[in-house]
């Protein structure tokens, strides 16, 4: 019974032994996770991570694809970290400053606070919609938020890395009457000539421009008339005194080979052609406020501030927030972020954390994605093509289907694409004809014939030879999944909890139980047994995926939600005698009719 995957090399002859010395003597792994701590904070004794997916915008309406990249991969991470006993903290939020807020909250006549708060308030019910367990979430307008960024600008003026530029070019709409963002121009990359290029970064090439100047041929995204050009007098990041100890944190964090490749190339290419200094402040009224004479009437660049929003949340949730943030001997730093945050992440974030004299946390793995198209093109809320904020709790499908098939679609490596159909296949065919089917077809099995009591394993002839071959099956799967989870390579983890069930699938059909029940029943009953606690492993493995399909599988199996941690081999989890609860379906399969009405109403046809 050899498994289908090519990943399965590595030597798993040790987990062989104990799984077999497991089943012969009856001996149980404990599965229970610890009780976190209330506020959660570091060990000494156990490895600390802070997972972050990126800040989201407020005026951005999140769809699968924003956030499959961000808070949902986050969110897969901190669990599994949980689950491997890692000591973890999950932090994220909201990014309320830029030009793109004033804007939205004009076009929806509210006060900029009002518009915050609500949008903030659909964010919130999304995510927790989605299953997305946040141990720490806020916002970026807060005083709180206000002292740390003005906190950490002293330090960096008292380290002489802070200078004035009295004749800076910026550009400024006419049509508009105003002076235009960075963010709020369109125009061509004068790097790779991709004619969509923003005005603070290139998505053709990801060149992170200093100024919105710096594109040819420049135009206003509200209007699209030509701008003028004028001066003004900004702040500027000296980012060349900071060349070498960036580079020396560069080389060490991503010594370790697992960021992303893109973040990797792409903050190496900009350290080895020479930081350039960079405008720290903006002609605009919100955002955090400049405290420096002379420049009182400006506020911070949103690109700068919004970084520091992880520590400020957290100040928010415990007052010993520097044990986290001021402590990279015993804290890790896991962060998910969109190809367009690479820059600010990977270089102004740590460069003014390292430039502040402090000792912080800085990123020890970067992980990104690459987009998410929708059917044939790109999810547009101006033309109502894909499934946008509020409506995507409206559908009549649960959560968790999303969760799994946004995972397995993933884009890692390559671009990917929502499409209903292959959403609706990929449900019917992984979720329901594998895992749920085999799930159901062993509870049913052991309520029927059993009374729901978990049969003896027959101790007398034992496990015989293909028992043992299958336990080192799923001990491969196992270690293949683990090893795929810690790369962050999250379809692949995936792959392999399918794998498991397709394995239990395979055991049952040859063993064929409800046959041996006529003539063989101990033997009926280790395989009952043995198929009982690969259910037991399934959920386990699915819980970083899909919470909620976990919870009600250990639910079927009365085992209690918090015995999910990873084991280190195939053991008997369920002891004989355990009474299980009543199966039941875990999924809804989604029909023809359904996928129809979905997709027709969401392709931007009535959209008005």
């Amino acid at each position: 019974m050899a498994t289908d995957s090519v990943e399965v090399t590595c030597n798993v002859e040790k987990e062989r032994e104990l799984s077999i010395t497991a089943w012969k003597s009856g001996s149980v792994p404990d599965l229970s996770l610890p009780k976190p701590l209330n506020p959660l904070l570091p060990s000494t004794d156990r490895r600390n991570v802070i997972v972050t997916s990126e800040f989201s915008s407020i005026s951005v309406t999140p769809h699968f694809g924003t956030i499959v990249g961000t808070v949902l991969s986050a969110d897969v991470c901190a669990r599994y970290y949980k689950q491997r006993g890692y000591n973890t903290l999950y932090v994220s939020g909201i990014s309320e400053f830029g030009p793109e807020v004033e804007l939205k909250a004009f076009k929806k006549e509210a006060t900029l606070q009002e518009f915050c708060d609500k949008s903030l308030e659909i964010h919130r019910k999304l995510y927790k919609w989605f299953h997305i367990d946040f141990d720490v979430f806020g916002r970026t307008n807060t005083e709180r938020h206000t002292r740390m960024t003005q906190g950490i600008f002293h330090d960096l003026v008292k380290s002489g890395l802070v200078y004035e530029e009295h004749s800076m070019e910026q550009l400024h709409c006419h049509a508009c009457n105003k002076v235009l963002a960075d963010a709020i121009v369109r125009g061509t990359c004068s790097k790779c000539s991709y004619a969509k290029a923003h005005g603070d970064q290139c998505e053709g090439c990801g060149l992170f421009l200093t100024a919105a100047v710096e594109l040819k041929f420049p135009r206003c995204k509200h209007c699209s008339d030509p701008p003028s050009r004028e001066t003004s007098s900004h702040l500027l990041l000296n980012l060349s005194k900071l060349q070498e100890p960036l580079h020396e944190w560069f080389k060490k964090a991503s010594g370790n080979q697992d960021w992303s490749s893109r973040a990797q190339l792409l903050a190496q290419s900009y350290i080895q052609e020479g930081l350039k200094d960079t405008p720290i402040t903006r002609d605009l009224s919100w955002g955090v406020p400049v405290p420096y004479d002379g420049f009182n009437n400006k506020v911070f660049y949103s690109v700068l501030d919004e970084p520091f929003g992880y520590m400020s949340v957290t100040a928010g949730y415990t007052d010993q927030w520097e044990k986290w943030w001021k402590n990279p001997k015993e804290v890790q730093l896991h962060q998910f972020i969109s190809k367009e945050k690479i820059v600010q992440h990977s270089i102004l974030l740590p460069a003014t954390l390292i430039g502040s004299g402090t000792d912080y946390t800085l990123p020890t793995i970067l992980s990104t994605t690459e987009p998410v198209g929708y059917e044939e093109g790109t999810f547009s809320l101006k033309k109502g093509f894909g499934v946008f904020g509020a409506d995507i709790m409206t559908t009549g499908v649960p959560a968790d289907l999303y969760r799994f098939y946004l995972i397995s679609i993933r884009p890692e490596t390559e671009y990917s694409s929502f499409n209903w159909s292959d959403f609706a296949l990929t449900v019917n065919t992984q979720l329901i004809n594998n895992i749920g089917n085999f799930v159901n077809r062993t509870l049913v099995f052991i309520e029927d014939n059993y009374k729901s009591i978990v049969p003896e394993l027959h101790r007398t002839e034992g496990v015989v030879e293909y028992d043992i071959q299958l336990f080192a099956d799923l001990n491969g799967r196992l270690k293949s999944y683990t090893a795929s989870m810690e790369r962050s390579e999250f379809r692949n983890g995936l792959k392999h909890v399918v794998g498991v069930s397709k394995i239990g699938s395979d055991y049952i059909n040859k063993e064929q139980p409800w046959r041996l029940m006529m003539n063989d029943r101990s033997r009926a009953g280790t395989v009952m047994n043995i198929s009982v606690n690969i259910v037991y492993l399934i959920s386990v493995l699915i819980h970083p995926f899909t919470p909620a399909i976990s919870k009600d599988i250990l639910n079927q199996l009365k085992v209690p939600s918090n015995n999910i941690a990873i084991p280190d081999f195939f053991a008997p989890f369920i002891k004989p005698g355990h009474v299980i609860g009543e199966p039941r379906s875990l999924f809804m399969r989604l029909d023809d009719s359904m996928v129809s009405m979905l997709k027709d109403k969401h392709s931007g046809k009535y959209f008005f």
